[in-house]
């Protein structure tokens, strides 16, 4: 018999490397991938809690802007520098500034001054700046978020502010006054064909009494800021005249409201009389001290001007 002889050729330690080589390869890329994926999901998250830094800081300028209140009479032109000088006084000085001061220019608004501090949001590392600027008739303000001192990460916001007159429900009242007012005789009442009911009386102030009645006739309900700041011990209110029904049916607890800045020179016009004794007021003029007293029987038609100071009875 023949013996057959068997040759190796290596075969097997080729496939044995090339096995290896591809392993090992795809450890590198899947190490690779994992880096890469872990860089990118704290890149997003910086940059995400940037933003929400960002959107917070825009929240707080809005409540800031929000609490100043421009003079109607107040020019175009001068209304930046209003509320610059405003936002200044305000923030200085509180515990979200700190130590951090507000830098103001004719044109711009920086918060904080320093150009490298930042108003802290929380503990964390979330915090952010504003800037302010004239855009027109508007305001522009731009907060910039970032985290944990990221700078790649910040991220900012920006908005138009423009000034806008606030509803008020002064005018829902006959008489509104932020001191106290004393109906003691004669009558507030509505013109005739209009219901008596929208003759109402509001006093602002918030000690006792704010309104008291003695006398004489309202044909609307009283209108006070907190209870027990109205006395009642005669007259009619409402269409009643029991002091105990006035207090608990005809007298209501209403939110304080906004006491627009008038802007009374343009009523002074029509104010062609200077007012002298008598019981017929039409259009008239009282100058400074001279303090009238009306003891009854006056009619007001028209225009009243009362020029300050005068104490008016």
């Amino acid at each position: 018999m023949r013996k057959a002889q068997l040759t190796r050729h290596g075969v097997v330690a080729l496939l044995a490397m090339l096995f290896l080589v591809l392993f090992a390869a795809l450890a590198v890329g899947v190490y690779a991938a994992t880096s890469t994926n872990a860089m990118v999901a704290n890149n997003e998250k910086n940059g995400a809690i940037s933003l929400t830094a960002a959107e917070s800081g825009m929240d707080f300028m809005h409540y800031q802007l929000s609490l100043i209140k421009v003079p109607p009479a107040t020019p175009q032109d001068q209304i930046f520098s209003y509320v610059a000088d405003h936002l200044k006084t305000n923030l200085e000085g509180t515990a979200n500034l700190g130590s951090n001061t507000v830098a103001v220019t004719s044109s711009t608004v920086t918060i904080p001054a320093n150009s490298n501090a930042y108003i802290k949001i929380d503990n964390n590392g979330a915090q952010f700046r504003v800037a302010l600027g004239s855009a027109g008739q508007e305001i522009r303000v731009k907060t910039t978020g970032r985290y944990a001192n990221a700078a790649a990460a910040n991220r900012a916001v920006q908005m138009d502010y423009q000034r806008k007159e606030l509803p008020t429900t002064i005018f829902n009242y006959a008489v509104a006054s932020k001191g106290k007012v004393v109906m003691q005789k004669g009558s507030v009442t509505s013109t005739a064909g209009a219901p008596s009911s929208i003759a109402s009386i509001l006093s602002g102030k918030s000690t006792g009494p704010a309104v008291t009645v003695s006398g004489g006739t309202i044909g609307g309900d009283l209108n006070i800021t907190a209870p027990g700041l109205a006395t009642v011990t005669g007259g009619s209110v409402g269409g009643s005249s029991a002091p105990a029904d006035i207090i608990a049916n005809h007298t209501h607890i209403v939110g304080m409201p906004e006491f627009p800045l008038i802007d009374t020179t343009v009523f002074k016009p029509y104010a062609v009389n200077t007012y002298s004794d008598g019981s017929m007021l039409k259009n008239v003029r009282i100058p400074p001290n001279t303090n009238p007293k009306f003891t009854g029987g006056a009619t007001i038609q028209g225009l009243l001007y009362i020029e300050a100071p005068n104490t008016v009875e």
